[in-house]
């Protein structure tokens, strides 16, 4: 009601009695969600085959250049080296 959005929010979180961290452990938040640019992986795998480096090179230096998590290197990998 009275216009400041994130006041109202403070408050209405305050009477729920939930704390952030336990909203963000039951629901997934699109603005959480880390952002992977896709086509920037694909370009850089592809370069990386070229060179002909190995599975492990090749995801260390996908995690490392993306800044990745050792799960989503491999999920990559698998997804650009099944085609």
């Amino acid at each position: 009601m009275c216009g400041d959005s994130e006041l109202c929010c403070i408050k209405f979180t305050a009477l729920m009695g939930k704390t952030r961290k336990e909203l963000e452990a039951e629901t997934q938040f699109k603005d959480l969600e880390p952002l992977v640019d896709i086509e920037g992986c694909k370009k850089y795998y592809r370069k990386l085959v070229r060179e002909k480096l190995g599975k492990k090179e090749i995801l260390d230096k996908l995690q490392s250049k993306f800044e990745l998590s050792r799960k989503e290197a491999r999920d990559i990998y698998r997804k650009f080296n099944s085609k």
